[in-house]
């Protein structure tokens, strides 16, 4: 079984996507087919590796749709043809004014102003009509259906505001089309962190290749404030790892031969030679993408309540139109109830809101399996986080100091501070952090040594200064006691770096 993605033009509501599904499930060889008319997209599996796409794509235009294959260039196309449609409801809304301002002054015919009101209501109109038209050759009475008997039903009898109706449905889809683009927007961010280039070294040369043309098994240099490029595991080197936007982890982590490294993840300091494993749509951070646009497509459950309502919409709202007629005898209140009952924001703004939000919870670090999980978060009074230490913003600072000797508190974070004045080690951030907010004067160490993960060694004035971890400590032969062991495993057991 394979598992084809195409991109679908032309749906408008729910009842579309629908119809979509259909056609795409009547094609041989389909095992199901599931579409989404938010993000314009088909998902189809096909039992028959052999089946290609074109059937796919004929059934889908068939329908009355357009379908194609998912394009790279996707968000600049959109944004031309985003960009074309507005300009038209800008126009359409100008003849509008226009034909109403002039209405309303008097100083040309009402026949002038009455033609830039016919001209926009045929403007609006027309797509509504095509899509009208479309859903009653597929057997189907949807919101566009309403509008356009709605348009006629008002023209027919004179009444132009069928205009500011198909006006305001314009205007309402740009709306919505903004928030979908925007939607997508966010999760595409998730996608730039991956670098477009990266440096491989082939045949013993170091050159610079296009992210998407890295393969496994390529050696991958990454210097310190790169990003890397591939999952992999680390060949050579060491550095500091940012690894949140992956792990989700607050603190950078130290990594060193034969450490696996994640894709879109930032070497804080130092470099490292990574073999590559994963690569392209195979990485982390892809499928962490593909999570997302999946949970996109899953309803949440008021999500497929509105969509049964839906497909009532449409009947129920033209029998009542047909009651207050037959009551009344009054063709403007039948009208006016099909007018009332035109805008299907309700329907559309569900599935628009579920997808925007799992969009940029995508964006904060945070992956919602669907609009189902989304919905549930509405019910939660209480969450319970499960994390080793605590939870944290990701930047340390120093909460305690412990003397051991004849030094003061100040005298301690001064010989720190200077010791940890040249490396770019979050910890060490932290401590230049204290010193400046205790007034401390920290010069430049007259020699200085990074020992990645482990801490620094530095010189000030013939003095030796020492800080990092006690392993450091073992190997420049520094003596520890035991009570300093034991107040260290304390901090340890609370969580904190020592």
């Amino acid at each position: 079984m394979k598992t084809v993605k195409l991109q679908v033009d032309g749906m408008s509501c729910a009842s579309c996507a629908k119809a979509v599904e259909k056609a795409l499930s009547a094609v041989a060889g389909v095992d199901k087919a599931s579409v989404n008319f938010v993000s314009k997209t088909a998902s189809v599996d096909v039992q028959d590796t052999a089946v290609n796409e074109q059937p796919l794509i004929d059934a889908v235009n068939r329908a009355g749709y357009k379908a194609r294959l998912p394009v790279h260039n996707r968000e600049t196309e959109e944004n031309r043809t985003a960009q074309r449609e507005l300009i038209k409801v800008i126009g359409i809304g100008a003849l509008l004014v226009v034909g109403w301002v002039l209405g309303a002054i008097k100083v040309v015919p009402s026949s002038v102003a009455t033609g830039l009101v016919i001209v926009a209501l045929a403007l609006a109109a027309w797509p509504i009509f095509l899509r009208a038209i479309k859903a009653l050759l597929g057997k189907r009475l949807d919101a566009d259906v309403l509008v356009a008997i709605a348009v006629i039903a008002a023209s027919s009898v004179g009444e132009f505001v069928a205009a500011e109706v198909a006006f305001i449905m314009l205007l309402g889809a740009q709306l919505e089309e903004y928030t979908i683009r925007r939607a997508r927007r966010s999760l595409g961010s998730l996608l730039s962190l991956v670098p477009p280039t990266a440096h491989v070294r082939r045949d013993g040369k170091e050159e610079e290749v296009a992210a998407t043309d890295l393969q496994v098994g390529d050696i991958v240099v990454v210097r310190a404030g790169e990003r890397i490029p591939v999952d992999g595991v680390v060949q050579s080197g060491m550095a500091a790892v940012n690894q949140a936007p992956v792990t989700g982890e607050s603190m950078p982590v130290d990594r060193s031969e034969g450490d696996e490294v994640f894709v879109g993840t930032l070497a804080e300091n130092g470099a490292l030679i990574i073999e590559a494993r994963r690569v392209g749509e195979d990485t982390t951070l892809a499928r962490i993408a593909q999570l997302v646009e999946t949970a996109q497509q899953r309803e949440a459950p008021i999500q497929r309540t509105l969509d049964r309502a839906a497909g009532w919409l449409v009947p129920i709202m033209l029998t009542l139109s047909a009651l207050v007629y037959l009551f009344s005898h009054d063709i403007a209140r039948a009208i006016t109830v099909l007018i009332v009952a035109c805008p299907c924001a309700l329907i559309l703004a569900t599935p628009t809101a579920v997808m925007a939000a799992i969009a940029r919870a995508a964006r904060a670090g945070v992956l919602i399996k669907g609009g189902q999980c989304l919905e549930a978060t509405a019910r939660l009074h209480t969450i319970v986080f499960d994390k080793t230490g605590t939870l944290t913003h990701g930047e340390p600072e120093v909460t305690h100091i412990s003397r051991f000797d004849q030094h003061t508190e100040a005298e301690l974070v001064q010989m720190a501070a200077v010791a940890e004045k040249m490396s770019a080690h979050p910890v060490a951030r932290a401590i230049m952090r204290k010193a400046s907010a205790l007034g401390l004067v920290t010069e430049d160490p007259a020699t200085f040594e990074a020992h990645h993960g482990r801490g620094v060694v530095a010189e000030r004035n013939g003095q030796k200064l020492v800080v990092g971890q006690t392993g450091l400590m073992d190997d420049q032969f520094v003596a520890m006691s035991d009570a300093l062991h034991t107040h260290m495993d304390e901090h340890h057991d609370e969580g904190h770096t020592t």
